[in-house]
Parts: C-alpha cells; structure tokens; sequence
C-alpha cells in the first residue's frame, strides 16, 4: 500500500517536472532565443536562362550587374562617322513597303521601321499599329525596332541616329546604306518572306580598311538587331500580362515583363540568353518574335516594363579588308 502510494507520487512529480520543462522551453524560444539567420539562398543564375532543368517556366529573369550602361557611348574614335542627322523631311525620309497584311514605315534615320501597321479583316479595313507612340521625341531621338548596337564603346547604337541612303526599292524589299569613308559600308535589307507576317532583316557590315576589323569583344556580339521601345498592341487590358519568350534546345521558357526591374546597385536590367532558337514579346493578341538565321547567337533585353529593347545578336567576328560580315534575322509581326 505505502509502495503504491510512493510509485503514485513519483508519477506526479514526473508529471509536473515535464510540464515545467516545457513551460520554461516555451519561454525560452518567445523571449530569449536568438534569431535564426535565414536559409541559404540558390542563386538566381545557378541555371542559365532558357535552360532550366524543368517545364515551368522562369519567374524571374536576373539582372547582369556587370552588364554594360545602355546610353549611347561617345562614337569619335570610330573612323570618318558622319555627323548625326539634325533634321527630319518625312517627304524623303519616310519609305513604305506593304503586302497584304502589313504596311511597314521605315525612316532613313538609322534605317529603323518607324511604324508598323498590321491590316485586319478580309480586305484590311481595320488596322493595329504596333510600335508606341514617341510623344514629342523625333526620328533623331527615339528608340525605333530594328535598330543595330554594336558591342565596340566607340559604336555602341550611334548608327542610329545617321541618315542612310536608299540603295534599292521594290515592292517587297528595301535596301538602306551609309557609307563611311575608308572605313564601312552598312547596308540594312528588309524583305517580305513568303509567309504573311514574316519580314527578312538582312545586316551587311563590309570593311573598307586596310586593316582587320573586329567587332564584338571575347563572347560580346558583333552586333545585336533589336526591337524597341516595346510592342503596343492595344490589348493589354485584356488580362494577359505581356510576356517575353524565348526557345533553346527545343523547350520555351519565358517571363512577365513586369519581372524586368533594375538592379539593387541601380545597374539597368539586362538579360542575356546563350544561343536562342527565337525570342520575342507577346500579349493577348498580338506577337513580334526575332529568329536569328545564323549561329552561334544570344538574345538580348534591357530597360523596364514599359520601355525596352530585345534582339538577338551576331557572333564576335573579324572582317578582313575588303571583305563582308552578312547576319539575317527572320522577324515576325503580326497575330500571336
């Protein structure tokens, strides 16, 4: 009887330790532990983009802190460029070039499309014009598709801002050149493909020196062909967010441009992607995609979720005096 007595009120002091114990542990951990330092992040570029190991697509595409500052470099130690153009005629500077299905303006400032109007309906009697609006910028300031920019700090995107010449013209295609003397010729051909919204951009840069020339540094482009400010399709109140894709090794991957935000250190977003099939922006309705006609090839963004540019890019190359570096670039304009 006294055993049991005794047993009992050993298990009710065990009891009794064990929910002091837990009392005093709770205590512990609310007031008095230290806070846990936070888990070990994987790096957001572990995986190149494009590549990543599974179907879902990137949430984030990463900012290049290293990357290089988008404004355009100072261009003098370029041999015998031009001054850049200080007017605008649209009588002589505006050329059009149509099929059935889009009516394209270029300007002769940088050779770049300055308006391109997809024509809707059987006969187009309606059309979307897809290149924003440039508010009170001019062809000598804005930012038009199809611009080049050149990886060289004495080049960078200065090509357009000159005026080029018309060197050929017919119904489908449209040839623009500028000539520096005793340095380059650049010639920019823009051609309707068979396919009704497919447009062939065809880049020459032929070296008039006596000396090699080299474009692009270690694995920098020659030259990117781009497409900017972004693409103003009307229909992004539809609730489809705008979206940049892009395809390598046969997988899409893509991103929502609201994603494209500047570095932490105040650098621009940049995005590099190594060797794309494609790359292009889409919304609800409407997409403008680039498929590079040559390899090795990067895709290339930079600016913000309103205004950006993206393009894919030539291989580093040397040009020998005399001869011709020619990159083609198939774009699509028109419904997604």
């Amino acid at each position: 009887m006294i055993e049991d007595e005794q047993e009992k009120a050993a298990a009710r002091n065990q009891l009794i330790a064990i929910f002091l114990m837990m009392g005093l542990a709770l205590v512990y951990f609310n007031f008095f532990a230290p806070t846990p330092s936070p888990p070990t992040q994987t790096p957001t570029d572990a995986v190149p983009a494009g590549q990543q190991t599974d179907a879902t697509p990137s949430d984030v595409l990463r900012a290049d802190t290293a990357a290089e500052q988008v404004e355009t470099a100072d261009a003098t130690g370029w041999p015998n460029l031009p001054p850049p153009a200080e007017d605008v005629d649209p009588a002589t500077d505006d050329i059009v070039i149509e099929n059935d299905d889009l009516r394209l303006v270029f300007t002769r400032i940088g050779a770049r499309l300055k308006n391109a109007y997809v024509l809707l309906h059987e006969n187009g009697e309606d059309e979307i014009q897809l290149i924003p609006a440039q508010g009170d910028a001019s062809d000598l300031t804005a930012v038009y598709p199809f611009g080049l920019r050149f990886s060289n700090e004495e080049l960078r995107d200065e090509l357009d801002y000159r005026r080029f010449d018309v060197v050929e013209r017919s119904d489908r295609s449209i040839t623009f050149g500028l000539t520096l003397p005793e340095t380059a010729e650049i010639r920019k051909t823009f051609t309707f493909d068979e396919a009704s919204h497919v447009l062939d951009v065809n880049v020459e840069y032929r070296n008039l020196e006596a000396e090699p020339r080299v474009l692009g540094m270690d694995q920098e482009p020659a030259f990117i062909v781009n497409w900017g400010p972004n693409v103003d399709s009307h229909d992004l109140k539809k609730g489809v967010r705008q979206t940049l894709i892009w395809r390598v090794a046969g997988a899409n991957d893509w991103t929502a441009t609201a994603k494209m935000e500047p570095g932490g250190d105040g650098e621009p977003f940049v995005e590099r992607i190594s060797s794309p099939e494609w790359m292009g922006v889409k919304s609800a309705y409407f997409m403008v995609a680039m498929k590079p006609e040559f390899s090795p090839s990067v895709g290339w963004v930079t600016g913000t979720e309103k205004r950006f540019r993206f393009g894919v890019g030539a291989p580093r190359a040397q040009i020998e005096p005399g001869e011709t570096l020619s990159a083609t670039v198939r774009a699509s304009v028109g419904p997604n």
